[in-house]
């Protein structure tokens, strides 16, 4: 089953860069091997315009995947924590590019 997420945030890169950072530091037992986080980069128009349908001018952007298959009960966890980390408001998360989470 592949669960892939798809970031987008308000924030610039190198601040996304850094709240991920700490967030993966808290967080070893789910990121170390169950979720892999792609590098952070600059939105492109595409990204900015998926983006601009759930209403967030996205300024960077970034994936979420599933690695291991026994961890998809955790997905809900995981997008709770990137919001919190974030900042409710200033990131939205698709699973799949399509759905809302």
């Amino acid at each position: 089953m592949a669960v892939d997420l798809s970031c987008y945030t308000l924030a610039p890169p190198d601040d996304v860069e850094a709240a991920l950072a700490s967030l993966l530091t808290s967080n070893q037992e789910i990121f170390s091997r169950k979720f892999l986080i792609s590098e952070v980069r600059e939105a492109n128009s595409i990204h900015k315009e998926i983006a601009l349908e759930y209403g967030i001018l996205a300024k960077s952007f970034f994936m979420i995947s599933l690695n291991e298959k026994s961890a998809a009960n955790l997905v809900l966890q995981v997008v709770d924590l990137i919001k919190n980390s974030l900042g409710e408001g200033q990131v939205i998360v698709l699973h799949g590019n399509s759905q809302l989470m």
